[in-house]
Parts: C-alpha cells; sequence; structure tokens
C-alpha cells in the first residue's frame, strides 16, 4: 500500500527502516513497500497526468518577482531588488499553500499595498504563460482529480506524527479530495510514548555537546560487529549554525577525522547549499574570471582550491598564486596567469583567455550555459584520473544546475556576463546538496521538528530551554498580521507558536526507545535560560556535574600537555636559518612568534592591498630618493636648489621610474597621474625639509646592503643612507632609516621597550666592519609623510639635526642607548638559537600569529568588543 508521509525525511527513514529489516530477515530480493513525502506524490502524480502548465523553478518564481520589483516606481528606492524578491516569493507561496485571500485584505504599509497590487498581475501573467508555482500543485492536483483526470488510489496510509501540524491547507484540500473521490485514507497509529530518560543541565552549550557526542560514542562502542547499527537523531534549535561545534564534538568523541578518510558516522538532514561543495565553488569561481581586473580573493580561492587541482598541477597553481599575489594584486588580469604559470601549466590559462575573449557582452541564459560550459572545459574542470563517487555527485549536481539556467530565457532574455553568474550562483544556492554515502550513517543531526519524524532508537534534543522550543514569531511584513492569523499560519500568533510547540514536544516521546533532553544554563551572553515548561511535569531536570562528566567518558574542555623543549641551532647556515633585521624585530617582540616564522616556517601571507599596495609606494619613494641624492651627492647642492628646481629635479625621475613601478597594463592613467603628483609634491616637501638641517652633510651611500654573523647568527640587512656630517668637531656618520608608512618612535631603540632594532643593529661594531665605516655617531627615522615631515634622531652630537624638529623624549646617552640595546639584541639572538620559545601573554595582539595561541589578554579583549 502505498504510504505517503508529511516530510520527506519520514519518508526516506521509513524507506531505509524497511530495507534494513529485510536484510535482517535473510532476505535477498524483496518487493520494496513505496513511501512517499505527501509534497512528492502530488507533485509526480499531476506530472503524469500531462497537464498543459509547466512547474516554475523556485529561481524562475526569483526571477518574476524580481522582474515586478523593477517594473514598478518603487524599485529606484530599494537597495537590492533581490532580497525584496525573496520576501515577496516566500509570501506567495504562503498565499497559496494557506488560501489567503487577499481581495479585501487590510494593507496597513506600503509593503502590504504593493504586494495586492503585484500578485494579481503575476497571476494573470502566470496563466497566460502556462505556469504554475509549486506552492499551487496540490490545488492543481485537486482540480485535475475532480475532473477526472487523476485516477485515485484505492487506499492510501497517512503517517503523519507531529499531530498533522506540519501539513498546510492546501495538502489538506488535496487529502479531502482523494477522500471524496472514493480513496480510502487509514492513519498510522504514532505508537506509544515513552519517558524521558535524562534531563540534564550544563554549565554552557559546549559542554552539552561534548556530553551528547560521549553518550553516543558510548552507545556505538558497546555494539558487537554483527549488531545492526541503531538510529541515533540529534535535534537542535538551528543545526546550521551549531553545525561546525556539533561535528567537533563528535569527531573528539568518535574518535574520526576526516584524515581516517572514511565517511563520517553522521549526517545533516538539511544538506549546505550546493555553493558550499568544493566542486560547485572552483566551478563559480572559474565562470567569475574577467578578462580585467579579477579580484584576489576569488583567484586565490581557485588557485588553492583542492578540488581543482590534482597532482602536479597542485603545486603548479599553488606557486602561480604566489606569484600572482606577490607580482600582481590587487589587480589581476588573466594574461597574468598565463605570464607566470609554469610552462606546463599554461596551456588551459592561455584556452581560457580565448574563450573569454570570444564571449558576447549580452545573450540569453541558454547561450551562457555553452559559454560557460567552454569556460570549464578549458581548464579541465570535473575531469580526474583518480575520479570518486563524492567528485562525480558533485561535479553532475553542478552540471544539472548550470542546464537550469537556460530555464530562466523566458523570464530574463538576453543578459550580461555578470548577471548570468549571479543566476548560476542562485541556482547553487538554492539546492540543497550531499553527496550519498555506501556506508550507513547512523546519527541524522536535524531541527527540532524533523526530529519529530524520524523514528529513532534514540534522541537528543540539544537546547530545550523556553525560547527554542517555543520558536521565533514569523516575520512576513507583505501580508497584515491579522490575516497570517486567521489562516493560522505557524509563527503568526502566540497561539499557533504554542499549539505548534506542544504537539512538538508530545512528537519527540513517540517511536523512540530513549529520550534524552539537555540544555544550557546559561546562553552566548550570559543570561541564564530555564526548562521549557511544555516537556512536562514528569522531566526531572539535574545538573550535570563534573562526576557525571567523569562517569560517561566525557573530555576535558582543553588538554594541556607541556611541549618538548626546541633543539638547539648548531649550524645556523646550514639549518636554513637565514634573515634580517626582521628576525631580530621578531624576538625583541615575542621568542615563540620567532620560532614560529624562522624555525617552522609558518609564514602569515601577506594580504593585497584594496588599490595602491603601500609597499610599492614605499619602494618608490625609496627608489626616487637614492637617485636624486646619487645626483646631489651633498646637502650644499641641495641648498641651491629652487621650489621650482626641485620639482624638475623630482618630475625628471619619475619620468623613469614610474614606468616600471606603476606600470600601465596593470594601473588606470588616472591612479597613476594622481599617484605621480602625491608622490611629486611629498618628495619636493621632503627635500625642503632637508635644506633646513643645521649642519652640511655629504651622503656617502643609498640603498647599502651587507651581511654580518651577529652572535653566530648569519643576518642580511640594507641601509637606506648613509650621511657623513660636518660639524664643529669634526665628521660624524649618521644612519638613516626612511620610514613612509606606520609612524615609529625612538623610543622603540631603548633596551626595555625594545620594538625597533634595525637601527641600533646597523650601528652595532659587525655591522659597522661590513658597511666599511670607522663608527656609527648618530642613527635616525626619516619619517616621509605628508603631514608629519621630521627626522627623530639619537647622536653624540647634538639633541636634533633640524631646528623645529621635535626632541625625543627621556633619550639616555647615545652610546648608553647602544651598549644598553646592543646587550638586549645578544641576549635574544642566543636565546633564539638555544631553542627558548617563551611567550609573554598580549605580546602577540594585532599579529597574525596571534591564532596560533591561546592569550588571556587578546581573548578578554575581543570577548568585551
Amino acid at each position: 500500500m502505498l504510504t505517503l508521509t508529511s516530510t520527506e525525511t519520514r519518508a526516506r527513514a521509513l524507506r531505509t527502516a524497511a530495507a534494513l529489516g529485510a536484510r535482517d530477515q535473510g532476505l535477498t530480493v524483496w518487493e520494496a513497500p513505496q513511501f512517499l513525502s505527501l509534497d512528492r506524490w502530488l507533485a509526480e502524480t499531476w506530472a503524469a497526468s500531462w497537464p498543459n502548465e509547466q512547474i516554475l523553478h523556485p529561481v524562475q518564481e526569483l526571477a518574476q518577482w524580481m522582474a515586478c520589483v523593477d517594473a514598478d516606481p518603487v524599485a529606484e528606492d530599494l537597495l537590492s531588488t533581490k532580497t525584496i524578491a525573496r520576501q515577496l516569493r516566500a509570501a506567495d507561496r504562503l498565499v497559496a499553500s494557506h488560501h489567503i485571500d487577499l481581495s479585501n485584505a487590510p494593507a496597513w504599509t506600503p509593503e502590504q499595498a504593493a504586494f495586492q497590487r503585484w500578485l494579481p498581475q503575476l497571476n494573470a501573467e502566470r496563466q497566460s504563460r502556462g505556469e504554475l508555482s509549486a506552492a499551487a500543485i496540490p490545488a492543481a492536483f485537486a482540480e485535475r482529480l475532480r475532473q477526472g483526470l487523476i485516477r485515485p488510489p484505492e487506499a492510501v496510509a497517512l503517517d503523519f506524527p507531529y499531530a498533522g501540524l506540519l501539513l498546510n491547507p492546501s495538502q489538506r484540500a488535496a487529502l479531502q479530495a482523494l477522500e471524496q473521490t472514493g480513496t480510502r485514507l487509514q492513519h498510522v497509529a504514532p505508537g506509544a510514548t515513552v519517558p524521558a530518560s535524562s534531563a540534564r543541565i550544563f554549565a554552557d552549550a559546549e559542554a552539552e555537546r561534548r556530553a551528547c557526542a560521549a553518550q553516543i560514542a558510548k552507545l556505538l562502542g558497546a555494539l558487537s560487529d554483527t549488531a545492526t547499527l541503531p538510529v541515533l537523531v540529534v535535534a537542535t534549535a538551528n543545526p546550521d549554525a551549531d553545525r561546525a561545534a556539533l561535528e567537533d564534538a563528535l569527531q573528539t568523541a568518535l574518535r574520526l577525522t576526516p584524515a581516517h578518510g572514511a565517511a563520517s558516522a553522521w549526517r545533516f538532514e538539511r544538506a549546505d547549499a550546493l555553493t558550499s561543495n568544493p566542486w560547485a565553488a572552483a566551478a563559480l569561481d572559474i565562470l567569475s574570471l574577467r578578462l580585467w581586473d579579477n579580484r584576489f580573493s576569488t583567484v586565490s580561492r581557485l588557485l588553492l582550491s583542492g578540488a581543482q587541482w590534482q597532482g602536479p598541477q597542485r603545486a603548479a597553481a599553488t606557486r602561480l598564486e604566489t606569484q600572482l599575489r606577490e607580482r600582481c594584486a590587487p589587480r589581476i588580469h588573466l594574461r597574468d596567469f598565463v605570464t607566470h604559470a609554469d610552462p606546463g601549466f599554461r596551456d588551459g590559462w592561455e584556452a581560457l583567455e580565448q574563450v573569454v575573449r570570444d564571449e558576447p557582452r549580452r545573450a540569453t541564459p541558454g547561450d551562457w550555459v555553452e559559454h560557460f560550459g567552454r569556460r570549464l572545459q578549458a581548464l579541465g574542470w570535473g575531469r580526474s584520473d583518480e575520479r570518486d563517487s563524492e567528485q562525480w555527485q558533485s561535479t553532475e549536481a553542478v552540471r544539472e544546475s548550470l542546464q537550469q539556467l537556460a530555464v530562466l530565457d523566458r523570464q530574463l532574455g538576453a543578459i550580461s556576463f555578470e548577471a548570468a553568474t549571479g543566476w548560476f550562483g542562485e541556482l547553487l544556492r538554492s539546492r540543497r546538496f550531499a553527496p550519498r554515502v555506501d556506508a550507513i550513517q547512523p546519527i541524522l543531526i536535524c531541527d527540532f521538528e524533523a526530529a519529530c519524524e524520524t523514528p529513532a532508537d534514540a534522541r537528543w534534543i540539544l537546547g530545550v530551554d523556553d525560547s527554542n522550543v517555543l520558536g521565533r514569531s514569523l516575520n512576513q511584513p507583505f501580508i497584515a498580521r491579522e490575516l497570517l492569523t486567521q489562516a493560522n499560519v505557524p509563527g503568526a500568533s502566540p497561539d499557533s507558536r504554542l499549539q505548534r510547540a506542544r504537539a512538538m514536544t508530545a512528537a519527540w516521546r513517540q517511536q523512540t526507545n530513549e529520550l534524552h533532553l539537555s540544555m544550557p544554563l546559561l546562553d552566548d551572553t550570559g543570561a541564564q535560560q530555564h526548562p521549557s515548561g511544555l516537556l512536562g511535569s514528569d522531566v526531572r531536570w539535574t545538573s550535570a556535574t563534573a562526576a557525571f562528566e567523569t562517569a560517561h567518558g566525557i573530555p576535558a574542555t582543553l588538554i594541556r600537555t607541556p611541549e618538548p623543549a626546541l633543539p638547539p641551532i648548531t649550524d645556523p647556515a646550514g639549518d636554513g636559518i637565514r634573515g634580517g633585521t626582521r628576525l631580530l624585530q621578531t624576538c625583541a617582540q615575542s621568542l615563540f612568534a620567532a620560532m614560529v616564522q624562522f624555525r617552522l616556517g609558518a609564514e602569515p601571507m601577506n594580504e593585497p592591498a584594496n588599490g595602491l599596495d603601500p609597499r610599492a609606494q614605499g619602494q618608490l619613494i625609496h627608489a626616487a630618493l637614492a637617485a636624486i641624492w646619487t645626483e646631489l651627492g651633498h646637502s650644499q647642492a641641495l641648498g641651491r636648489m629652487s621650489a621650482s628646481d626641485l620639482e624638475a629635479l623630482v618630475d625628471a625621475h619619475l619620468d623613469h621610474l614610474l614606468p616600471a613601478a606603476l606600470p600601465t597594463h596593470r594601473y588606470p592613467r588616472l591612479v597613476i597621474e594622481s599617484e605621480r603628483a602625491r608622490i611629486g609634491r611629498l618628495l619636493v616637501a621632503w627635500l625642503q625639509h632637508e635644506q633646513r638641517r643645521s649642519e652640511p652633510f655629504t651622503v656617502l651611500a643609498h640603498e647599502r646592503a651587507a651581511e654580518v654573523m651577529f652572535e653566530d647568527l648569519p643576518l642580511r640587512f640594507r641601509v637606506d643612507r648613509l650621511d657623513r656630517v660636518d660639524t664643529a668637531e669634526g665628521s660624524r656618520y649618521l644612519i638613516l632609516d626612511y620610514k613612509t608608512g606606520r609612524d615609529v618612535q625612538p623610543g622603540g631603540w631603548q633596551a626595555d621597550r625594545l620594538r625597533e632594532p634595525q637601527l641600533p643593529l646597523y650601528a652595532s661594531p659587525e655591522a659597522i666592519a661590513a658597511l666599511g665605516i670607522e663608527r656609527a655617531d648618530g642613527i635616525a627615522f626619516a619619517h616621509v609623510h605628508a603631514n608629519r615631515r621630521r627626522i627623530a634622531s639619537a647622536t653624540n652630537w647634538a639633541a636634533r639635526l633640524i631646528d623645529d624638529d621635535p626632541t625625543p623624549r627621556r633619550q639616555p646617552d647615545f652610546d648608553t642607548l647602544l651598549a644598553d640595546t646592543h646587550a638586549r639584541l645578544r641576549d635574544l639572538t642566543r636565546a633564539f638559537l638555544v631553542g627558548q620559545a617563551d611567550y609573554v601573554p598580549g605580546a602577540l595582539r594585532d599579529s597574525p600569529l596571534q591564532v596560533l595561541i591561546r592569550d588571556p589578554l587578546t581573548d578578554d579583549a575581543e570577548a568585551d568588543a
């Protein structure tokens, strides 16, 4: 006999239970019972009667509503037509499924008035085109049944737990039409109820999830090898939001991770959108590429995709991502892929570039399907020598969604490339997808309502506090609240929410052997919560103590194990330990950070900047100043130049340097001209500032590179500029470091708060010898900024080099400063070499490496924020 269920979740569970039961009886061939959800059976039966209408895809409905909104004058005041269209589509479905009459409905708001104006127009268009929304199928089925175009079955079993509250009036009307035409409807009894096996209150949601996972692991671990796996249901109010936390708890308890290469023991009743599938994400990124100006986030995601690239291609794609990150971001052109790819990795990018060049500016969605197919073929998307079931299912699902793009021809007409990729993304988002696995997955994770629909050996219902059990109220701005209440739409009124919650909590006790209820005492904000009173007076709540967690084998929240000491570095060069001043700067910040970066190689990736890269801007300023001082040589030549002379000097050197620093194929002409003007003004102002220096000087070197052995650690560095200053006491040597970005203070040179060790390092005996000078008499930051031009110095002959520049506060004697700072640098270097990796709380605040360590100071700051 045909058995109809209220949802596809229950139909799938009943089909699985029937198949496993037949297998356990030793049967090898059997007639499978027919379990279908009511919606699926109505749609299939209606379609089998050869109707004239065609069912609209949900994305077609969205496109129709977007067209309605765009054609109305109110569209000019909307920020997002698609967002409004989604809400209108939901209102349209409520009207159809709950028989809401809008003919004499109140319109208290402009939204309600607009919906009442648009819906009759859209329904008339659908009728003229022979189109039908999915929500209208039950009514269409009942009409064809009354007309004798559908042959009713003799009998149907109705398996509707949850008191049938999941059925809407349209579905009930279809069942009533079946009964009126002679079909015998038999209701399946829900079965006996069971009391709650346990009801626990945990300190927080994390402890609650860990307890649930530990109990499941204990239950599964006690099974024999020949035992039939039980059906275990874990329900939360919002499984999508809890997905990562639940998977983490189950992986920990079951000691199973993706590295095992086996299918997980759990599945989610509501699968992720297809966009989260790695093969779908790679396809969407390929289809989003343009000839010009591709976003680096899209490029990086595609090149680092584990689904798209296999074997040697994966390494080539990673190298290409690094090249594009360092040389081309943030504006990446398709030609850059060909230019920077390895020789054996270029063919696909060249083919893709040609495909993109041949694409039209506008085409119908059906034509875009063909163009997009050629793009995917050019890069070999979906092809693999080791294709597995998951990849095959995923790529087939993406191809099906791509073919569905063609059904939008009537609604959209000719559209642009951007619109086509946007609608393809909408198709992927509208489809829920999870690859089927051959292994039995005994654990089902679902929401509260789906838990009622799934027969189970044991159920765990998590988070059963007052607010979660009662559920949220319905927010529908396009239909008056009184109409929703009259139609008894779920969530429209307090009474409907209460009725639904009572039926749901009663259904939890049915068709299961065990029922475990739990909740956290505190919510995410720290507010205390209370168990729902709808769970029944027989539920006895107890607090989950540490003894309870120990008895059930629940792992501690965090198990700390001491890290072994790092071995000392006996041969830095042989071990590949080399660095520049950044190594010592990192040591001064945190020895742990220095160990992570320079011994383990965990280097944070540089994020491409929006607009011009500040590093490129700084390099251009450094190069320009080096070229200018190569020509001038000394302060006397600078002092003889007028403002116009300086402008001409700067312009001449920028003419030579700009084409390489800001190539025209990468940056728009207006951006290059604007940056040229900005840097030109900045350099002229800086040179005028240096004209005010108190004493004459000669520039001995600029951008001079050197290598030293500092406490047996090989270091490389580059000095921005070296001056010989002619003072009343004789010649003095000054080392300058240009600062074109962040503001740094001379206080960072001091040993007790060492943050900027590079200039004191340049003044060390080892560096002085490498630079080929007698001594270092002063160090200085040259702040080349538009609004704060100054030279912050520490010397052995003057407090400041320009009379108006501020004097550093509490600056010790220069020789004392160097002696203390050099001693500190030597201590840090020796500590790094012997393997120390100490961490001081707060040392990595605002550092990309902060994610590697649990820091109470930074964690508290984030919590306060």
